[in-house]
């Protein structure tokens, strides 16, 4: 377990019900989403924690917080047990009730897929997620004493200069709500709709070397943006997550 960074990982479901475009979710999960049941998750926290040790877990489903009773019945179970947890959830799937009682059970993290600052963007990528769900879900999470975590990708499908500029903004706005905001390089992982569409999306793979594919390294060029313009957006929008406060002690 000293090989890995968090040692407590767990997952408590797979698969995601959301459809957007470049997620891998549902290429591995064939569009299924499976959930397991909260006493199972329950008796596997306190066997790690009891054969381990380990104070803290993260919880890596792609979306934690898609059926409500069942994450308030999981946190309801780790208020027993002393210990921190951090997860990821949708802006769409949270509120301030299941927050609050995600605090009191430990979470001290959430990380939220925000993906643009752009809401012709998130309509176009099928995110099903608005630029207000986002600002609400920040708010409740920072009231509650958590720290929310916004992940943005660029460039998409119909990314432009102007919609790159947009998204910014919006970083900057959840910066200073409270929210650490991160980027990546959007990727088209094989299997995903933007992989098996990418002619249709007006994207052109420059690399099928998928040792490049870490999010980090640009292997799309689309319509709207040529890789230059790509990796001058990418390195302005990492220079400014990367100063923020706080950034380099999580990452």
């Amino acid at each position: 377990l000293h090989l890995y960074k968090v040692p407590g990982t767990i997952i408590t479901s797979r698969g995601c019900p959301f459809k957007c475009i470049f997620c891998s979710a549902n290429a591995m999960s064939a569009g299924r989403y499976r959930v397991r049941s909260p006493e199972n998750v329950i008796a596997e926290v306190e066997e790690i924690v009891n054969r381990f040790s380990i104070k803290g877990i993260f919880i890596a489903d792609d979306t934690f917080t898609v059926f409500k009773e069942r994450t308030r019945k999981i946190c309801e179970a780790l208020r027993k047990i002393n210990l921190i947890w951090f997860c990821e959830a949708r802006a769409n799937t949270v509120n301030r009730e299941i927050i609050q009682e995600m605090t009191r059970a430990g979470c001290r993290t959430i990380q939220f897929g925000v993906e643009s600052g752009s809401q012709r963007i998130l309509a176009s990528i099928r995110k099903g997620i608005t630029i207000e769900q986002v600002k609400k879900a920040v708010k409740w999470t920072v009231e509650a004493g958590i720290l929310p975590v916004c992940s943005f990708m660029v460039p998409h499908p119909e990314d432009t200069k102007e919609t790159i500029r947009e998204t910014k903004k919006f970083m900057e706005q959840l910066r200073d709500m409270g929210a650490l905001v991160v980027i990546s390089l959007t990727t088209p992982f094989p299997g995903t709709y933007l992989y098996t569409h990418a002619k249709d999306l007006g994207v052109t793979i420059i690399s099928d070397n998928t040792d490049e594919y870490d999010m980090a390294t640009p292997v799309i060029t689309t319509k709207n943006l040529s890789l230059k313009e790509i990796e001058e957006a990418f390195d302005d929008l990492i220079a400014f997550c990367t100063a923020q406060e706080g950034f380099q002690a999580i990452y």
